[in-house]
């Protein structure tokens, strides 16, 4: 027979695992408490309501002096020719 000692012990690890598992249980239950939002609803939430797109809304002028802004030189000449076809097309 097993002395009182390694009784102990074997109890001891057997409570043991059982807080670890319930803890592992307990943080898995949490995990899938989570709010998660798939992307395409957070896509469409942003094009319905792109609140972050105020705080960039240009005046006439600056979208009259873009092509300044910009490095690249042939997105700059593209942009030019939008805004000359833009405003042509206004008059």
């Amino acid at each position: 027979m097993s002395s009182e000692r390694e009784v102990s012990r074997i109890f001891i690890r057997y409570v043991q695992d059982g807080l670890k598992n319930e803890r592992i249980d307990h943080y898995r239950a949490s995990r899938n408490k989570l709010k998660t939002i798939p992307l395409e609803d957070w896509l469409l939430e942003e094009v319905k309501e792109p609140y972050h797109l105020k705080d960039f809304v240009l005046t006439d002028d600056e979208v009259a002096h873009l092509e300044i802004f910009i490095q690249n030189d042939r997105l700059s000449k593209a942009v030019l020719d939008c805004i000359i076809k833009v405003t042509t097309q206004k008059m």
